[in-house]
């Protein structure tokens, strides 16, 4: 039926909004020239019963008046009435030329019309007075010293008084010691009508066991009796919500705690190694922020992970998203200042329906364990080739020496002064010889051809040659094995007399 009215106006509805918009709460309607129903508020068939299609059909058993008469008055510019329900409703015709519409306004004498308001606030009164009374919430009135002067019996199950008991109670008395002024300023703010930044406030109330409780209070309205003022207010329990925010705060300051005392770094990332979380701690790790991993912001983790290493990563996350088991990863991350550090990340998904929702984990510097093993490793490669060694002969000389011919240890040496006059070539080697190079002591072609055998023992894992003494007839036999990265273990006798015997 608006829509028909709009359709008249022509254009937009704003035109007929603007002239009727104040009243489209009143009793109201709305026709065409001709008498044809366009609108009728709600309020207006609250008033008159009608079949609301055309004026002189709905009205002509209404009122004895002639209404074609009467219409023709209003559109002539004068004023016209009529009254319907032995003189109970009065309605007033107005005339709107620009678009030929004819605005209908019931009223009911002035007697009636506060009669029936009357009617209608006790009627919402009762509504609200019941819907309080069966509410889980509490309500309560009080006045400007705060007493109690009403309560519904909600009071019993929230707090566990009885409401009689409840009457002359004062609001502060209720309050915990460490609310009452936050409680009270509040109060006074709603008093008078002042409206604070927050609707609410979150206190502790006293029960009739003599237990606290948290309720959320707010203001409903404040009335006004014989000039007094009154407070009505509405209660909940949220004792239970602050149980859990309080333990949630535990928890969350345990996992601080925790994640500032490991020795590494918490994370949350997606399945592409996206962080969404991870703990200061990785500065430690990789010597960069942990606010320029969040979400790639900087850089991302992957970036800084050695690029031997990027390809176990990604081959776990697909098998952990098919195992859904925890995964532990041994990994190389190029530290900020170029450093390598070995990591060692313990990662766990969180899978929903089949998805995984995201990886949780830790990460733990593992470099000085790594190192340790290293060299654990390169001992037992050494004694493994003195053993060895030892097992087929005793040698004259045993020395780790490095890629590059440095001497880096000497273990053994039965040069004897008595040697040296036979093997002349081979000088003494002492201790204090250890971080100088092979060519400070051997001649130069004998230097050359150790470095050639060292360089191919470093290719092949481990040569045995033998070689002649310069410049003498003896027979020497050299061992060298791999014990490390760039290091080798050289060891030699002299096999002079075996061949003879041989």
């Amino acid at each position: 039926m608006m829509g028909d009215l709009f359709s008249a106006i022509g254009g937009t509805p704003d035109a007929v909004l603007d002239f009727i918009t104040t009243q489209l709460l009143d009793p109201i309607a709305v026709y065409s020239e001709t008498g044809e129903a366009l609108y009728l508020s709600s309020a207006f068939l609250d008033h008159v019963q009608l079949l609301g299609s055309n004026f002189f059909a709905d009205f002509a058993d209404k009122t004895s008046i002639n209404l074609a008469e009467l219409w023709q008055r209003s559109i002539a510019g004068h004023s016209a009435s009529f009254l319907l329900y032995e003189e109970k409703v009065q309605c007033s015709l107005q005339f709107f030329p620009q678009r030929k519409l004819m605005f209908v306004l019931a009223k009911l004498p002035e007697a009636e019309g506060i009669a029936r308001n009357q009617r209608e606030r006790t009627g919402i009164e009762a509504k609200w007075a019941a819907f309080a009374r069966h509410s889980l919430n509490l309500f309560l009135e009080a006045d400007e010293t705060g007493k109690i002067i009403y309560s519904t019996p909600a009071i019993e199950q929230v707090l566990g008084y009885d409401v009689n008991q409840a009457l002359g109670y004062y609001l502060l008395d209720l309050i915990h010691p460490q609310d009452i002024n936050d409680f009270d300023l509040i109060y006074r703010l709603w008093l008078n009508g002042i409206e604070p930044a927050k609707r609410g406030i979150e206190c502790r109330w006293k029960t009739a066991a003599n237990d606290w409780v948290y309720l959320y209070v707010q203001r409903l309205r404040v009335n006004v009796d014989s000039g007094k003022p009154r407070m009505m207010l509405t209660a909940y329990n949220i004792t239970d919500r602050k149980l859990l925010e309080a333990e949630l705060q535990a928890s969350e300051q345990k996992f601080r705690s925790l994640v500032l005392n490991m020795p590494g770094a918490a994370f949350r990332c997606d399945g592409s190694y996206t962080m969404g979380y991870i703990s200061e701690g990785i500065q430690d790790v990789s010597g960069y922020l942990s606010s320029d991993f969040i979400n790639d912001r900087t850089r991302s983790f992957l970036s800084i992970v050695h690029p031997e290493d990027v390809e176990l990563i990604e081959s776990s996350i697909e098998a952990a998203m098919q195992d859904n088991h925890a995964n532990i990863l041994e990994y190389r991350i190029v530290h900020a200042d170029g450093s390598i550090r070995w990591m060692s990340e313990h990662r766990q998904g969180v899978f929903h329906n089949g998805n995984l929702l995201w990886f949780d984990g830790i990460l733990l510097d593992i470099s000085d364990r790594k190192r340790a093993e290293a060299q654990l490793q390169q001992s037992k490669a050494m004694n493994h080739a003195m053993m060895q060694s030892m097992m087929e002969s005793t040698p004259d000389l045993v020395m780790r020496l490095s890629s590059a011919g440095e001497i880096l240890s000497i273990y053994s040496d039965r040069y004897s002064d008595h040697k040296l006059d036979a093997i002349a070539p081979f000088p003494y080697l002492s201790q204090d010889k250890v971080g100088h190079h092979l060519n400070e002591f051997l001649p130069h072609p004998l230097s050359e051809q150790c470095m050639i055998y060292v360089d191919r023992a470093l290719k092949t894992g481990e040569i045995q040659v033998e070689f002649r003494i310069p410049n003498s007839d003896r027979m020497g036999e050299a061992r060298i094995t791999v014990i490390g990265k760039n290091e080798v273990l050289a060891i030699v006798r002299e096999i002079t007399e075996h061949r003879r015997v041989r």
